[in-house]
């Protein structure tokens, strides 16, 4: 069933306004017809699994301009940056120019493409088109511009108006597209198939329309820090003044970017099952570890917190654990009453909600096994007894040189250094070098899980990453819930005490 929602946010607050206002308030309206199924474990925010997949169509091109085939990120991107960020991105440019969007990635983004699930078929997705050397033949695209001048221009405008008489034998990228090993594209985009489409016999306008491809430095350059309709997980440089906005908090900028990230996800991101039945594993997990521990009802309530300490580039900063501590241990003492209040779903129908029987635990999501072990060594008892992670971790039989565990979701990867995860991934696959059996599909699973488990929470302690970003695009409500101690501006991020009367304005 199709969602329909319209998501509103609160007027955007200035610069230096008080840190206890920073958490800007987020709305959330949804469609009365929708139901909840209390039997199962909620679905990610903002984005249903669909298994109907999408209507037989034989010609999908008739409603568009053209076809954006979305085949690459950058080289060096990690999952949510791949997956989410640029396909979003592409997405948001297709809506814009009227385009049909066709998301079949190509290897090129090296720590991501996994060519043994990728390449040959498996993990979901479109597995019927794996074979090498397939083409097809279409329009060729063109643009306003030429590509050397299109980055400052939100990639430059396709000329869809001029039809070209130049057909282009066009390559499929081999393998499965990657993307459809993790998602889907909701049931209302028709599904694009150039093997079906654009033979001698069918009856789809697509061949007499333009086949648009984006260049890197249109993405990168363009989509990336140029365009005010896509969604920046942080300020970078490059970006123009008036995609900066100085003159906003970080708080309130984040808000603006938070909310063009959900809205796309909304209307074009489905899971697949493998991916959502994942996300329902780790929650639930949580939900056994808790009632061995407590038999107290209570609905499904976490503070998310993620600490990211391997790779950190961008002129981002790792934030130390302690600094993690005083929010974890307010949130736990304010819930250790038996009779601790319980948080609304603020009437959200979007997903499934469960009752249970459970107190409010911390979801930590991390890449790295010395976080754990600090946690373990240095945060108080009563605290760590409240921790879940993806995998079950038990941290009063942590070690220090463990840096992956089996959990009912598989293998899970985690680095003991400042080495990516992402990394420690690829080299697993190379036979020449003795790591783990992870490979790079099973760590893009795992980040995907942590940031779609967390998207469950109501608040979130986090620095600036893609994953937690990812997070709020499918729960935008955790927005107002989120407090980012990598905020650097003068007011800063919100205190211990704000949090704490966050907390209690829910009793």
């Amino acid at each position: 069933m199709l969602l329909s929602a319209i998501m509103t946010m609160t007027a955007v607050p200035a610069r230096r306004t008080t840190t206890a206002a920073a958490i800007a308030t987020v709305t959330t309206t949804t469609d009365d017809n929708n139901n909840n199924n209390n039997n199962t474990v909620p679905r990610a925010k903002n984005a249903e699994r669909s298994d109907l997949g999408h209507a037989n169509q034989p010609d999908p091109c008739r409603q568009y301009r053209g076809v954006l085939h979305i085949s690459q990120g950058d080289y060096n991107g990690g999952t949510t940056a791949i997956l989410i960020s640029f396909v979003l991105h592409q997405l948001a440019y297709a809506e814009q120019h009227q385009l049909l969007p066709w998301i079949h990635l190509s290897s090129y983004s090296k720590w991501v493409y996994d060519p043994l699930v990728h390449g040959g078929g498996g993990g979901g997705g479109d597995n019927n088109n794996n074979k090498k050397n397939r083409t097809f033949v279409m329009r060729a695209g063109q643009f306003t511009k030429q590509h050397a001048h299109c980055h400052g221009d939100c990639g430059c405008p396709p000329a869809v108006d001029f039809i070209s008489d130049d057909f282009q034998v066009h390559d499929i990228p081999e393998g499965n597209g990657v993307w459809g090993s993790y998602f889907q594209l909701a049931p209302h985009i028709p599904k694009f198939d150039p093997l079906l489409h654009m033979t001698s016999s069918s009856s789809s306008t697509c061949r007499d329309k333009p086949l648009v491809r984006l260049s890197l430095a249109q993405l990168t350059k363009g989509l990336h820090n140029q365009c005010h309709y896509t969604a920046k997980p942080w300020r970078r440089g490059g970006m123009p003044a008036d995609i900066r906005q100085d003159h906003l908090d970080n708080q309130a900028w984040l808000q603006q970017q938070r909310q063009i990230g959900a809205r796309l996800v909304q209307r074009f991101v489905r899971l697949q099952p493998e991916l959502q039945h994942r996300v329902e594993q780790a929650l639930r997990q949580q939900e056994q570890q808790q009632q061995e521990d407590d038999n107290q009802m209570a609905s499904v309530h976490c503070l998310a917190v993620h600490i990211r300490h391997s790779d950190k580039g961008n002129g981002r900063k790792r934030v130390p654990v302690r600094d993690f501590l005083p929010y974890v241990q307010a949130y736990v003492e304010h819930h250790r009453s038996p009779k601790h209040p319980t948080r609304p779903n603020h009437g959200n129908t979007t997903t499934t909600t469960t009752t249970t029987t459970n107190r409010p635990f911390v979801y930590l999501a991390t890449d790295s096994s010395p976080v754990l072990t600090e946690i373990q060594q240095r945060w108080p008892r009563h605290v760590q007894e409240r921790i879940r992670t993806q995998d079950g971790y038990d941290f009063g039989n942590l070690t220090t040189n463990s840096t992956i565990r089996p959990s009912a979701s598989g293998v899970l990867l985690r680095s003991p250094n400042t080495t990516a995860v992402f990394a420690l991934a690829a080299a697993a696959q190379d036979p020449t070098v003795a790591v783990s059996s992870t490979s790079r599909h099973d760590a893009n699973l795992q980040v995907l899980t942590d940031a779609l488990a967390m998207s469950h929470c109501q608040f979130l302690l986090h620095g600036l990453s893609g994953v937690t970003e990812t997070s709020i695009f499918f729960n935008l409500e955790l927005h107002r819930g989120a407090i980012n101690l990598e905020d650097d501006d003068d007011d800063g991020h919100p205190s211990v005490a704000d949090f704490e009367r966050q907390l209690q304005q829910l009793r």
